[in-house]
This record gives C-alpha cells, sequence and structure tokens, in this order.
C-alpha cells in the first residue's frame, strides 16, 4: 500500500468535470453505485430535456450500458462525456468474469465513443469515461 494519502475525491471531480451548473444526466440499475456516486453532483443540474455534459451511468450490465449510451448520444454536449461506473471487482457481478470489463469497453468503441480516462470513486467502484466520435460511420 502506497504511503502516499490518496484525494479520490478531487481526482473523481477534476476527471468527471464537475463544477456549478453542470448538465447531468443519471441513469442505470445498479443503485448502489448510484448512492456512491451521487455525493460528487450536489452542485449540478439534472436537465429533464436539452443538452447534457455528462451522462452518467451505474449499469448493472453491458447491455444496459450501451441501451443508455446510444440513448444519451444525441444529447451529448460538444464537449460532453458518458462515465460509467462499476465494480472494482468483476463487472457487473462477483461471479462473471473480468473479462466483461474488456467486453463493455469494445461495444461502447463500437458505438463511436472513445475511451478518455479511468477514475476511482472509492474502494468499491471506479469509473470509467468516453467521449463520442462523430467519425463518418457514427453520425
Amino acid at each position: 500500500m502506497s504511503s502516499k494519502p490518496r484525494n479520490l475525491h478531487t481526482s473523481l471531480r477534476n476527471a468527471w468535470g464537475i463544477r456549478p451548473g453542470l448538465r447531468v444526466w443519471v441513469g442505470g440499475h445498479n443503485l448502489k453505485a448510484k448512492l456512491a456516486a451521487a455525493k460528487y453532483l450536489a452542485e449540478t443540474v439534472r436537465p429533464l430535456m436539452g443538452p447534457i455534459d455528462l451522462g452518467l451511468l451505474t449499469p448493472a450490465s453491458v447491455d444496459e450500458a450501451q441501451y443508455f449510451a446510444d440513448k444519451l448520444r444525441s444529447r451529448l454536449a460538444p464537449a460532453g462525456m458518458i462515465w460509467i461506473v462499476i465494480p472494482r471487482t468483476s463487472f457487473p457481478l462477483e461471479t462473471q468474469s473480468p473479462s466483461e470489463l474488456a467486453d463493455f469497453i469494445a461495444a461502447m468503441l463500437a458505438r463511436g465513443f472513445v475511451q478518455i480516462g479511468e477514475a476511482a470513486l472509492d474502494d468499491l467502484y471506479t469509473s470509467i469515461g468516453f467521449r463520442f466520435d462523430p467519425g463518418p460511420s457514427h453520425k
């Protein structure tokens, strides 16, 4: 274990781009992950319609994450991001193979997203960030 103190709160807020007034859409069926992420969103707004700066997904499965990514793609502001909160163990359940994380990333890449980073949420959850790249095959 490192002797350096970790400031997960600051690094996560920086990675997600959290600032007052940030337009955030939150969705997913992993309720524990959603609760863990919610404490970082106090200064943000949740518009029902219109563009969003951050889509925060807490999926219970790869299929669910793909569904929400497809749904949010058209709402993302030009510099908008999708961050997906997942358990630090395997994805999505302890009984499943860690290779499912690679399957999830591959599915996002196939939908025209590019991976932009990772940020730890806490000891139980991490997050993976994506931006949409509207290349010729994804417009």
